[in-house]
């Protein structure tokens, strides 16, 4: 069982984990150690800051009043922030509680620490702000500068950017392009698949949504393929992911490939059955911490990158394929990095 399954409430105790239905406020929740010189330099400092560069206010856990329990407010304090902005200095347990729920959240998270603080392997491929808290006016400015960068990149990367398949390249067929929809009509099954990509590719960041729309019955897959080299021809082409979701009439799994053959296999069975008519909401995330696949808001697949390393060497391309089907994808949402 996952850790956000926990904590909506299907094996934990606290019946506040249970709805995570808060809307985003549009604020920064900093967590932090609650003394000195930590509350000194939110208040002086990176509470105006936020105000001043970004015109939103910056909340901590004391900041609100409530009759229900101090963990409970934080819970719903971090639903409800757009950014959360964590201080790991000195290893304080409930800094890191509570960087683990916006996590388990995917919750955009911006690290902080002071000093030479060298981060655990569970955070170590994050990158971290480290900053010097001192007199010097100098110090204080750097640290605004770095959190000021940091948050316009979170900011920008939620901006989302309507795109069309143009310019999009296919190997194989049939593809048929109409501006802002794509279909593919192949009731035969092959041996290879037909691939299309976008032309546009990824190196931090991919978040891709998009309706699609089966009108067939039972189309054996539909793949969200992320190619580590540009693709050519053949399965030959590249070594690669393939997040095959439905297989198999209902089943989704995730593939590597090198040189055409599965080297990973990830697979779950009869999780989102799907049925031809129907119009499916996709949202996939790739970001240095996870893969991430929802259907209609029901997590699919939630695997951690380090599990495809070797077949996902980035830059990447990311485009879709099949091996058979008759589906539409339409309404293409893309951010990239």
């Amino acid at each position: 069982m996952s850790l956000l399954d926990c904590l909506k409430g299907q094996n934990f105790s606290h019946d506040y984990f249970k709805s995570i239905q808060y809307d985003e406020k549009g604020f920064v929740f900093f967590i932090m150690p609650f003394k000195s010189p930590f509350k000194d330099l939110f208040e002086k400092h990176l509470r105006p800051l936020i105000k001043r560069e970004f015109q939103m206010e910056a909340e901590i856990a004391t900041d609100r009043f409530t009759v229900s329990g101090f963990t409970e407010k934080i819970w719903q304090q971090i639903c409800e922030s757009c950014i959360v902005i964590a201080d790991v200095s000195g290893w304080n347990a409930n800094v890191l509680y509570e960087l683990g729920l916006a996590h388990a959240l995917s919750k955009k998270c911006i690290i902080i620490a002071r000093g030479k603080l060298k981060l655990p392997s569970d955070l170590g491929h994050i990158d971290a702000i480290k900053y010097t808290y001192s007199f010097f006016k100098k110090d204080i400015i750097g640290l605004e500068n770095k959190l000021t960068s940091a948050i316009r990149q979170v900011l920008d990367r939620g901006k989302i950017k309507s795109a069309d398949f143009i310019n999009w390249r296919q190997t194989r067929g049939p593809w048929l392009i109409r501006d802002k929809e794509l279909e593919l009509v192949a009731q035969l099954i092959t041996p290879d698949a037909y691939y299309i990509w976008s032309p546009v590719p990824f190196s931090q960041y991919l978040n891709i949504k998009f309706r699609l729309k089966f009108i067939t019955q039972n189309p054996l897959d539909f793949r969200v393929s992320l190619f580590a080299t540009t693709p050519n021809e053949t399965y030959q082409s590249s070594n690669h992911l393939l997040l095959i979701s439905p297989w198999e009439y209902g089943g989704h799994r995730i593939d590597g490939l090198v040189s055409g053959r599965p080297s990973q296999i990830v697979h779950w069975a009869n999780k989102f059955p799907l049925t031809h008519g129907q119009q499916y909401y996709y949202d996939v995330t790739v970001d240095s911490q996870q893969i991430l696949l929802k259907i209609d808001g029901t997590i699919i697949f939630q695997e951690a990158i380090q599990t495809f390393r070797q077949f996902l060497i980035k830059p990447a391309h990311w485009g879709f394929s099949s091996v058979s089907g008759h589906f539409i994808v339409s309404e293409l949402e893309t951010i990239v990095q």
